[in-house]
């Protein structure tokens, strides 16, 4: 238990240490083709997709109630090669607030915002259904239903949004669970023209994506607390940590 409580203190004093620092400020290029557009979405929207980072184990019906925080990171160096070129980060983190609800039985609902003020120009909201439809009878697997969707702003400039539906399979062992899965993910954007926009037309456009998504996380549970990292692909590799605790 000690050895635990070590490890959720080093990966929670990293968190906080990191926390205030989060960059999310992009300085998109301008001259955006219908291609670039396309890029900067499958980059960002997927990215900015709903994550799991959770206990894949039911909240306990209506009384389950789940708070954590979370910092996700996207790497973004290749859009500062597009359209007119920009000086860019290589990568972008920010953190959100997350509160998870049970509803009834296995069906529990999360939502996730950025925090106000948290980042010049970026906000953040999304959301989640999961229903745990299986469980093994011998074995400690479970097997949930993931419906989600988020919206992110980044500077007025580019606005995503996205859709998905994934299946996650979690097995425990003692105090740890490994989950994985998979399924259907579609962005789409809203890239603004006219003075100080981004698009090569001049004009506001829209665009619009769909792949799949892949993903993999570890959950550590220590008591009432648990840390979950995680690992998600649908173009580029992001990533994230949470620090949540149950009630």
């Amino acid at each position: 238990m000690c050895r635990r409580n070590l490890v959720f203190s080093i990966v929670a004093l990293t968190f906080l240490l990191g926390f205030d620092s989060a960059q999310a400020t992009l300085n998109f290029p301008t001259g955006l083709t219908a291609s670039n557009r396309g890029q900067i979405l499958s980059i960002l929207g997927y990215g900015t997709a709903v994550k799991v980072l959770d206990d894949p184990y039911p909240l306990g019906g209506y009384s389950g109630v789940e708070v954590g925080l979370t910092q996700e990171s996207i790497q973004t160096d290749q859009i500062a090669g597009l359209g007119n070129k920009s000086t860019l980060q290589s990568q972008i983190n920010y953190n959100l607030l997350t509160i998870g609800k049970g509803i009834y039985n296995n069906l529990d609902t999360f939502v996730q915002f950025a925090f106000l003020g948290q980042q010049e120009n970026f906000s953040h909201f999304g959301g989640q259904a999961r229903w745990s439809f299986y469980q093994a009878e011998y074995l400690p697997i479970y097997t949930s239903l993931l419906v989600h969707g988020s919206s992110t702003n980044f500077g007025n400039l580019v606005t995503t949004s996205t859709l998905g539906l994934d299946i996650i399979l979690g097995v425990h062992e003692g105090d740890l669970t490994l989950y994985f899965g998979g399924g259907l993910l579609r962005g789409s954007g809203i890239f603004t023209g006219g003075t100080g926009g981004v698009t090569d037309s001049g004009n506001t456009e829209q665009n619009g994506v769909i792949d799949n998504r892949f993903l993999a996380g570890l959950n550590i549970k220590i008591q009432k607390a648990f840390v979950a990292f995680e690992l998600d692909r649908a173009y580029l590799p992001t990533y994230a940590l949470k620090l949540g605790v149950r009630f």
